[in-house]
């Protein structure tokens, strides 16, 4: 096993190795308030009963298929049991703790030695001041939580652990515990993802805000059963936990939440201070952000985007409209791109853009998005997702290895639907959803046919189906792309996880009354489609706000259209967005409901047109989970988004399992040349996205 492969990033992945301490030498000593009270009191030790406990617990972790590894014994060392305290497991490897209490400060010798033999790195020894690992909790990746109670682990020891941490781009707290409770592993413990177990009568209130603000479900231990070591259980992954038999409360409650709970009997060892996650140091986790594989160059990717806002934008904004000059030549460019890094593009017969680079296994992982923009659009919108999904495959051919499974490069055609109206062109002929027969008769602004501009790009209208044989080598997707929204702008946070999109119904609505003279035609005498059209738009944004959705009509064409008549027709757009399947319908049934009322008491017809409707799209609950992780663990919100915009994700979820993460918009603003994002903010996208990738590469 090489280095890189020993570490955690988390309390609750999959647990491989685990370190523990020897049971022969321990005996209870007044090392705390739980110890002295158990000195005080009648009990006896038992070191027989030490000795089968805790070959009882190592029986439990060779159940769960974890490596056990022991230190050396030594007899001078009572308290080498627990072995949490003696060294902190980081991403990195392992760093020597400095522990306070003068019997145990010798614990450091065998674990030094330990680690130098098993070959596992160390990354630092704390030297600055005291620092024990019992102090040391890995809420997620990306974030720590370090106990300082100055009994055990005081200011100067937390601060330099901190110190290593931060450089790493993690988010610290150092959190005050009264000294009494020992460690903080004794108030908190994380079992599982966004699960931790909590004493929170004890627990400051800051503390348990903090969980709760990154999404934590909180199982309460009260005071009693804490100081009993209540709260200490070590999470093995994959919803199983190690826990001491008579936790009853905390073993019960995991037991009705579905977990695997093995419950040793370690009360020996509880009423000397420690419990499982005491007697025991993760070495290697399964890594929930991989670090080992080659990782994205973000500045590259940053760089790429203002080389392709200098050649297709400007002042006006991007110029990218599908099937255009403009976007043709950025099409060129991107081929180049790709030429540079030795691979082959090919075109499939919907227009859409690939490239390959082979790994050691099929099916594939797709990365991509889209390079069309809207008419004076913004420089990041697919811009970001399809040179990011470079970014990535850049990374694997500048290094020496072929990645797990191939990669398959995608920038899909015409997602925008700016000049036809058919958004998802593209991807929807790659997920075999694109009717040609619902597409044959678009026009554009110009009166142009959809099948002669699509024959000047060397597409065949006809052939553009077949596309589809493209889905038939991928088997995952994940797309980068800007938030389009103000929510990660006003929070202040840089990217985040995308649950799914919403689904939408789009139509046109199309209002038949009387067009007459505008001073003749007394008000109530009139038949005028164009106020029947505006008071159904009015009502469309009503229902949406209503419904919790988002109601859009944003076109409304009037005939004649001049100002001295009163309107005879009018064509009204309406778009309607929602994640839920039923509100949605709800939705649509409302604003036909209304179209037809307002029609009627205006002496009107209605008609309805539909243009294009995409039901609500979920990603894979595996995927985003681990997009989630790649976020936090780049400073990004804790909790995903759903998207209210659409993108080419949603398509390509119907056929593998897809994700996607949102980088921040800066004021929220997108479809405009005003589209901006900070690049301390593209970076850290660049990067979960890029973590994201390895993670799914890894699995």
């Amino acid at each position: 096993m090489s280095e890189s492969d020993w570490g955690v990033d988390s309390e609750y992945g999959r647990l491989r190795d685990v370190l523990l301490g020897p049971p022969e030498n321990f005996r209870w000593l007044p090392t705390s308030v739980i110890s002295k009270g158990t000195l005080a009191s009648e009990r006896n030790f038992d070191s027989d009963a030490a000795v089968r406990a805790h070959g009882e617990m190592v029986a439990a972790y060779r159940q769960a298929e974890v490596e056990v590894h022991q230190l050396e014994p030594d007899p001078n060392l009572p308290y080498q049991c627990f072995a949490r305290d003696s060294s902190v497991a980081t991403p990195r490897g392992g760093v020597v703790t400095q522990l306070a209490q003068p019997w145990r400060r010798g614990e450091y010798a065998p674990v030094v030695r330990f680690y130098e033999s098993a070959g596992i790195p160390l990354t630092g020894m704390i030297s600055a001041g005291t620092l024990e690992g019992g102090d040391v909790t890995i809420v997620e990746p990306g974030k720590l939580l370090i106990g300082n109670g100055e009994e055990r682990t005081d200011q100067a020891g937390a601060g330099q652990l901190a110190g290593w941490f931060e450089e790493w781009g993690w988010e610290v707290r150092i959190e005050p515990i009264p000294g009494h409770f020992v460690h903080i592993d004794v108030l908190v413990s994380i079992l599982a993802p966004k699960l931790a177990a909590v004493c929170v009568e004890a627990a400051s209130g800051g503390l348990v805000r903090w969980l709760t603000e990154l999404g934590f479900e909180i199982i309460e231990v009260g005071v009693g059963a804490a100081f009993g070591l209540g709260v200490n259980a070590i999470s093995l992954g994959d919803d199983r936990v190690i826990s001491t038999r008579h936790s009853e409360a905390l073993n019960t409650k995991l037991r009705a939440l579905g977990f695997e709970v093995l419950d040793p009997d370690l009360e020996m060892f509880t009423l000397g201070g420690g419990g499982a996650h005491c007697l025991a140091q993760p070495l290697r986790r399964d890594a929930l952000v991989a670090e080992a594989l080659p990782r994205i160059d973000g500045a590259a990717v940053i760089a790429n985007l203002r080389e392709l806002a200098e050649l297709t934008g400007g002042p006006a904004g991007a110029r990218r409209v599908c099937w255009s000059s403009e976007w043709r030549q950025a099409r060129d460019w991107l081929t180049g791109k790709l030429e540079e890094l030795g691979l082959e593009p090919e075109r499939d017969q919907a227009g859409n853009l690939w490239a390959y680079l082979e790994g050691e296994a099929e099916p594939a992982l797709g990365l991509g998005s889209h390079i069309d923009s809207v008419p004076a659009g913004g420089w990041l919108d697919g811009a970001l997702g399809t040179l990011a999904a470079l970014g990535v495959l850049r990374a694997w051919s500048e290094s020496d290895a072929r990645p797990p499974r191939s990669l398959a490069f995608v920038d899909f055609a015409d997602e925008e639907g700016s000049r036809f109206g058919r958004s998802l062109f593209g991807s929807g002929a790659v997920a075999g959803t694109l009717g040609i027969d619902s597409v044959a008769g678009l026009r554009d602004a110009d009166g142009r046919e959809i099948g002669e501009v699509l024959a000047e790009n060397g597409v065949e209208l006809a052939a553009v189906g077949a596309a589809s044989e493209r889905a038939g080598r991928l088997g995952w997707f994940l797309e980068l792309h800007i938030e389009q929204g103000p929510v990660l702008a006003e929070e202040g946070v840089s990217c985040c996880a995308v649950t799914g999109c919403a689904g939408v119904e789009r139509m046109l609505l199309r209002f038949g009354g009387q067009a007459s003279h505008a001073g003749t035609t007394p008000m109530n005498m009139r038949r005028d489609a164009g106020l029947a059209a505006a008071t159904t738009a009015l009502a469309v944004e009503e229902i949406a706000r209503g419904a919790g959705g988002v109601g859009t009509c944003g076109v409304l064409d009037l005939e004649p259209g001049v100002v001295s008549a009163v309107a005879g027709a009018a064509a009204l757009s309406v778009d309607l967005r929602h994640p839920r399947a039923e509100t949605l319908a709800r939705m649509l049934a409302e604003v036909r409901a209304v179209a037809d009322k307002i029609a009627e008491a205006r002496d009107c017809r209605v008609a309805e047109e539909p243009i294009w409707r995409i039901p609500p799209v979920a990603f894979d609950p595996e995927l985003v989970a681990a997009a989630n992780v790649a976020c936090v663990a780049a400073g990004g919100r804790a909790e995903p988004l759903t998207s209210g915009a659409l993108h080419d994700a949603a398509e390509i979820a119907g056929l593998v399992p897809t994700a996607m993460v949102f980088s921040c918009s800066r004021l929220g603003i997108s479809h405009a040349k005003e589209e901006d994002t900070d690049e301390a903010d593209l970076a850290a996208a660049i990067s979960a996205y890029g973590a994201l990738a390895n993670a799914a590469l890894s699995a």
